[in-house]
């Protein structure tokens, strides 16, 4: 098996309406507010959400300790309010799929 041969299927569910949903994983005034891991923060956030069209999310210790890093990559497909599809720096596809309630 190659990692191109690789899939993670993560499912999450919120007690919120898709249109909510949607603009938390597309706003960079929301994405800054959840895209974070226990002691990391996201100091910025910047989308261009159309195909073709880029984003850039910045991570680093929420203690300033390390310089961190940026995610990167563009946007293969927008159908809002139910699908993106990203491609990031190294070339790895993710999808998000936002179902009905």
């Amino acid at each position: 098996m190659t990692v191109t041969d690789r899939v993670l299927t993560l499912t999450r569910v919120f007690d919120a309406p898709r249109a909510l949903v949607w603009t938390a994983v597309t706003d960079p005034d929301h994405i800054v507010q959840w895209m974070f891991a226990d002691d990391w923060e996201s100091p910025f956030a910047e989308t261009d959400l159309r195909a073709g069209g880029a984003f850039r999310i910045g991570m680093r210790p929420a203690d300033h300790s390390l310089d961190g890093f940026v995610l990167d990559g563009t946007y293969r497909e927008i159908v809002k309010p139910e699908r993106i599809v990203q491609v990031i720096g190294d070339g790895r596809a993710m999808i998000t799929t936002l179902g009905s309630p």
